[in-house]
């Protein structure tokens, strides 16, 4: 039978100094305060198994009265049980630092007993405000720290050991590389090339290289001289002379090679001092612009080519040289009227006149 107690003004219970007061409902009752509760001493403690509460908000550091928080952190601290060696497992906190303004997970007592080197944080995603920066996601706001994709043990060869190498699983568009990723794929991978951003194919301004090394040699395995032949035409062919070489295009037109020994540019090569043209029967213009002069600062060395020599261009004349001749030079002429000589010798010259 229930019972019930009315009291005017207000009711105090006092026990001995140290006693325990104790409401008991039995194992299935509830103990309820239709108004407020009001806890006044150092420590308020639930041995319940449950905690439920109503309210969505729940308040931390309630009354402050300085401006901020004045023991400079509050948060939520986890006992990872008793009698355990804290310097070995100690608490976790997750905490709001009022110097930095910002969240913290640290392990250890607040405020002089934090340590963040084994602190964890195990997430599936993390989403940013889009109205603030663009929604922009900032690692690292100053000091000298990296982002870095893992704790994994290598050997001395640098393989991992513990794990499998981080670069080894970045294989989505949309991973996210590490250092040595990048290392690999520049250093180590000749099918890497160099090109121009948000450019078509049809305009595209790049460097691909061909490796005679990169196998197998396919139109299919980037790299690979037989991929760089069908990337390019002749006469930048590789396959036939099984080398390796670098070209360049701008706006995917060909422009130059780079082999080993040599260098080609449009249809000229380069090996060593020689200059020479790609295709037969090509010319090799020296122009220069306005009055300028083509200067010769040494010897100009004519090597001998079969007479009657090179065919005439009307409007200019060609010098060439051949088997000495009466003239006693071995150098000839042909003017663009087709007229042909040889040069004389000052000392053929004198006889000449003497004999004629």
């Amino acid at each position: 039978m229930g019972q019930f107690l009315r009291v005017n003004g207000d009711y105090n219970i006092k026990t001995q100094e140290g006693s325990t007061i104790t409401l008991d409902p039995g194992a299935t009752g509830d103990v309820r305060i239709t108004g407020n509760l009001t806890v006044e001493g150092d420590t308020l403690t639930v041995t319940a198994n449950n905690l439920n509460v109503e309210d969505n908000i729940i308040v931390l550091n309630f009354g402050e009265i300085g401006p901020g928080v004045s023991l400079g952190y509050s948060g939520l601290e986890v006992d990872r049980g008793a009698g355990i060696d804290s310097s070995v497992t100690p608490k976790a906190l997750f905490l709001f630092e009022e110097s930095s303004e910002s969240w913290s997970i640290a392990l250890g007592s607040a405020p002089d007993d934090l340590n963040y080197t084994q602190s964890n944080l195990r997430v599936r995603r993390i989403y940013t405000d889009p109205t603030t920066g663009s929604g922009d996601l900032i690692l690292i706001r100053n000091g000298s720290g990296v982002v870095n994709v893992g704790d994994r043990e290598f050997d001395d060869a640098g393989l991992a050991t513990g794990a499998t190498a981080y670069e080894v699983l970045v294989t989505d568009e949309d991973d996210v590389p590490n250092k040595k990723y990048v290392d690999l794929a520049i250093q180590n991978n000749p099918t890497f090339q160099i090109r121009s951003p948000g450019a078509s194919t049809s305009a595209d301004t790049r460097v691909i290289i061909g490796d005679k090394n990169v196998t197998p040699h396919n139109t299919s395995t980037a790299g690979s001289i037989e991929f760089y032949d069908a990337e390019t035409s002749a006469p930048y062919s590789l396959v036939g002379d099984n080398e390796s070489a670098v070209g360049i295009f701008v706006d995917n037109i060909h422009n130059s090679t780079f082999f080993i020994d040599r260098a080609r540019i449009q249809n000229l090569e380069i090996t060593d001092t020689e200059i020479a043209t790609v295709s037969a029967g090509d010319n090799i213009e020296l122009r220069t612009s306005g009055t300028g002069e083509v200067v010769v600062s040494n010897a100009l060395q004519l090597e001998n080519i079969v007479l009657p020599g090179p065919t005439n261009v009307p409007g200019s004349h060609k010098f060439f040289g051949g088997v000495t001749g009466s003239g006693d030079t071995g150098l000839y002429f042909v003017t663009g009227a087709d007229l042909r000589g040889e040069l004389i010798s000052k000392k053929r010259a004198l006889l000449y006149s003497m004999l004629f």
